[in-house]
């Protein structure tokens, strides 16, 4: 435990132990151990385990807004393929780790909104980051013609983001990513034109 740890490396640790474990789940003693740091080490860069939360979600949704980027980027068709190989990947990422992890903003929603009025505002900027990165999406399948104009681009960003929220947690409870795929399949139906 002499050697130092570059303080993203210990963050980007912290991101996977949130996700898999939980907030409350996730004990002192874990993070210390999983990150190979001593407890001087883990005050001296986050102070506490709420603040070490903040940063794991800061770096959690910079990570996921550059993912959504180049899995985009990557897509050569209109906005609509765009969107829903972006959402293609998040369900194969989510049954490759056993339906277990989630979404890291979302899991912290469901555990600590309710309780922190801080931790809530952090949360609810990560979501905002999400659905703002989409909606620039929708809004421009809108205008080439791939995505439905009868709706605002708005609102169709918050039926595709409550509905994956609540079939992510459907599918952390029943182990199996069916309730993702079904989803998102009636989501990109819906968000087609007629």
């Amino acid at each position: 435990m002499n050697h130092k740890h570059p303080r993203e490396e210990i963050v980007e640790k912290g991101v996977r132990l949130f996700r898999l474990n939980g907030y409350t789940n996730t004990g002192m003693d874990d993070i210390l151990k999983h990150c190979g740091i001593s407890k001087g080490t883990f005050y001296n860069y986050f102070g506490s385990k709420e603040r070490f939360l903040e940063e794991t979600l800061k770096t959690y949704s910079t990570n996921m807004i550059m993912v959504m980027d180049q899995n985009m980027n990557a897509v050569s068709g209109n906005s609509f393929e765009k969107i829903k190989a972006f959402f293609k990947m998040v369900t194969d990422v989510n049954e490759q780790e056993g339906c277990i992890g989630g979404c890291l903003v979302n899991n912290m929603s469901m555990e600590l909104a309710g309780i922190s009025n801080h931790l809530a505002a952090v949360i609810e900027r990560s979501f905002n980051s999400f659905k703002n990165r989409v909606e620039s999406e929708v809004t421009n399948g809108q205008i080439d013609g791939s995505i439905r104009t009868d709706i605002s681009a708005a609102d169709l960003t918050d039926f595709i983001y409550t509905g994956l929220y609540g079939s992510t947690s459907f599918m952390k409870t029943s182990r199996s990513i069916e309730p993702m795929r079904k989803f998102m399949k009636l989501a990109m139906d819906f968000i087609r034109p007629n």
